[in-house]
């Protein structure tokens, strides 16, 4: 409670010495539209959130967002600072040489960081009930579905491949493999259907700890409830996962910053004095 009065006593400190000096903010560049809304919530008196809109990495051209773009700005700019997903990186080894650039760590993603159990069960709920009474086994298989799409998300990212992608992990056997899952244990049958599962097995026993800790993606999560309500019979509306994806993100925006994150946020204040 102490840390939440500072650094609510330091913001407004900030935005005095803004009105008065009239200071040009530092940037923040984030990867992504719900990073940006969250953090304009938390942090617009003190730094200007973006995402950067271009560039050219190994050969690639990133039109807008994304990790490596964010790190390439904030890398330019020594002015800058950035916020990334920590997604398959556990060691944040992409960012530990840039004190300027903070990731999501332990968790996958911004939302994941800041949702905890109870207001992600809250968020599931809520959303499921819009079609039918939900019950806590429905929440815990979106859940496991979720964290169980972000492992296979996360070792495709680790392992550089996209072979699964298209023809495995997006399509609707696969989703409802994965909807009937109360256990980790229960996928096996999952991983034995991927080309590359044995390597996936091996992926998830290094890092059992860390996939733990990360959680899940919010993109995993948002695809996970929208499955699901598909599966409900008699439901013949479609499903809007972009409203989905508004919802869980101003859900997340409300919650208090972790310590983490308001220690970030001083850093940036600092700058700002």
């Amino acid at each position: 409670m102490t840390s939440l009065i500072e650094a609510t006593f330091q913001e407004s400190r900030v935005r005095a010495v803004n009105l008065l000096s009239q200071k040009t903010l530092p940037i923040l560049y984030v990867e992504g539209g719900s990073d940006r809304f969250i953090f304009h919530h938390h942090m617009k008196d003190c730094v200007k959130v973006t995402i950067p809109e271009k560039g050219d990495i190994g050969g690639m051209n990133y039109k807008k967002g994304g990790k490596r773009l964010v790190i390439q700005k904030v890398n330019k700019d020594p002015n800058s600072f950035g916020y990334v997903d920590m997604d398959h990186d556990f060691k944040s080894s992409d960012i530990r040489s840039i004190d300027r650039i903070q990731d999501s760590s332990p968790s996958a993603c911004l939302v994941s960081h800041l949702l905890n159990y109870d207001a992600t069960t809250q968020f599931i709920k809520n959303e499921i009930e819009i079609y039918i009474q939900s019950n806590p086994k429905m929440i815990d298989e979106i859940i496991m579905a979720a964290k169980i799409h972000s492992l296979f998300v996360w070792y495709r990212g680790f392992s550089g491949d996209k072979g699964d992608k298209n023809n495995q992990l997006d399509n609707e056997a696969f989703w409802d493999q994965l909807l009937n899952c109360d256990s980790l244990k229960e996928t096996e049958p999952i991983f034995d259907s991927l080309t590359n599962g044995n390597k996936l097995r091996l992926f998830q026993m290094a890092n059992k700890k860390e996939i733990s800790h990360a959680k899940f993606r919010d993109h995993s999560l948002v695809e996970a409830i929208a499955r699901y309500v598909q599966k409900i019979p008699n439901i013949s509306q479609s499903i809007n996962k972009s409203a989905i994806e508004r919802k869980m993100v101003r859900i997340a925006q409300k919650q208090q910053l972790t310590t983490k994150l308001l220690r970030f946020h001083q850093t940036i204040q600092a700058v700002t004095l």
